[in-house]
C-alpha cells in the first residue's frame, strides 16, 4: 500500500517535501503538506474523508467561505491551506 503522503503527492501532481501533523485523533488526523513547488496543502485522514469533502461542496455551493477541494481518495482529503488570521470570515 502506498504511503497517504504519496497518494497526496500523486492527486497534487507535485512531490511532498514536509509534513507537519497539525491533529491527531483516535479516528482522524490532520497534517499541513509543503510540496515541492512551494505550496502547501491540508491532509484529513479519517474514514469520513468522501462524506466531508460532499459536505464541504453542499456549503460552498451556498455561498459559505470554504477551503477548496484538491483531492479525495479514500480516507484522504486533501484542502486548500487557508491563511489562519484568528478571525472568522
Amino acid at each position: 500500500m502506498k504511503s497517504i503522503f504519496v497518494r497526496a503527492g500523486y492527486l497534487l501532481r507535485a512531490r511532498v517535501d514536509c509534513v507537519t501533523q497539525i491533529s491527531s485523533e483516535s479516528l482522524s488526523s490532520v497534517s499541513r503538506l509543503t510540496l515541492a513547488d512551494d505550496r502547501s496543502a491540508i491532509a484529513k485522514i479519517g474514514p469520513l474523508a468522501a462524506g466531508k469533502a460532499h459536505m464541504l461542496e453542499a456549503m460552498r455551493g451556498r455561498g459559505v467561505p470554504t477551503p477548496a477541494i484538491l483531492g479525495v481518495e479514500g480516507e484522504l482529503l486533501i484542502l486548500e491551506d487557508l491563511p489562519a488570521t484568528g478571525r472568522l470570515a
